[in-house]
């Protein structure tokens, strides 16, 4: 059955009925940037992944390092479904990462590896800032899509 909203508390209050479903309206302060939040802690897959990749992370695929801790987490990109196709290993953790000063030299890696876990539990992504719409944009969807709102708005 079609049926055509005239505003976004209609649609959410017909999603909203079904007994398996439930709706959460999304707000400004659901969204927030874990681009530049992982980008501290893993490294840049920038180049490496192309379209017809395939490419898969293994609970099993913890390396351990020279002092006994587990500080790699490889990816495995395979360049197409052939079984000859070129296979490339990837450490997806950066290897020179953020550590308390109390942790920082050679000596007190193993240490800074166990504690990385909190240290990553302990930092928040930044919320992202809604700075509206460009007003070229609005302009833009003015001129494109007036025929198709109600005349009410």
């Amino acid at each position: 059955m079609k049926k055509r909203f005239s505003f976004h508390g209609e649609l959410f209050e017909n999603l909203n009925h079904s007994n398996r479903i439930t709706v959460h309206q999304s707000r400004e302060e659901d969204f927030f940037d874990y681009d530049e939040f992982l980008k501290e802690f893993y490294s840049n897959f920038k180049g490496k992944i192309k379209p017809n990749h395939i490419f898969s992370i293994d609970e099993d695929s913890w390396d351990e390092s020279k002092q006994g801790t587990k500080n790699r987490f490889i990816m495995t990109i395979k360049e197409c479904n052939h079984p000859d196709a070129k296979v490339e290993k990837h450490n997806c953790i950066k290897s020179g990462f953020e550590r308390q000063e109390r942790l920082l030299g050679p000596s007190k890696l193993k240490q800074g590896l166990l504690e990385r876990k909190n240290y990553i539990m302990s930092k928040t992504p930044k919320q992202f800032i809604s700075h509206g719409l460009n007003p070229y944009k609005v302009v833009s969807l003015y001129k494109n899509f007036r025929q198709h709102v109600n005349p009410k708005w």
